[in-house]
């Protein structure tokens, strides 16, 4: 029988690499994003992602509610599967991204992050207590 002592740093580094997914603010949705993608966690980013199976947790606009009802899941982790196997640019770029600033607009959050060196942006929306990011952003504008 082994003894907790020697397998408690394996269960302890395996945690570490796990992504959590239950942000709250913008800027821990952020850092849990980045660390995901860093971590090449496809289950997590599609977690943190607004799908189809999220549409009766959150009020959204009925254009943006017609979007979603063909983005689910599944397939959204098998395209960031391979997305994060052959090193993409979307991937590099989502690890480097760190939080600016916010502003709150109602039904949804405006969040300005840095990538690198230049300024882009994303939208979060509640879903329960958690956030998640808008698949389009544009859409919210």
């Amino acid at each position: 029988m082994r003894s907790w002592s020697a397998i408690l740093p394996v269960v302890l580094l395996a945690a570490a690499g796990c992504s959590s997914t239950t942000a709250t603010t913008a800027e821990d949705f952020v850092k849990q994003h980045a660390k995901a993608y860093y971590f090449n966690d496809a289950k997590a980013v599609a977690k943190m992602t607004l799908c189809a199976e999220d549409s009766g947790e959150v009020v959204l606009p009925e254009q943006i509610r017609e979007e979603l009802r063909t983005f689910h899941r599944d397939s959204l982790v098998r395209a960031l599967k391979d997305e994060m196997k052959e090193e993409s640019r979307w991937v590099s770029a989502w690890r480097d991204t760190k939080y600016v600033s916010e502003q709150d607009r109602g039904g949804h959050i405006a969040v300005q992050v840095k990538v690198g060196y230049a300024n882009s942006s994303i939208v979060l929306v509640r879903a329960g207590k958690t956030l998640k990011i808008a698949p389009n952003p544009s859409s919210f504008e």
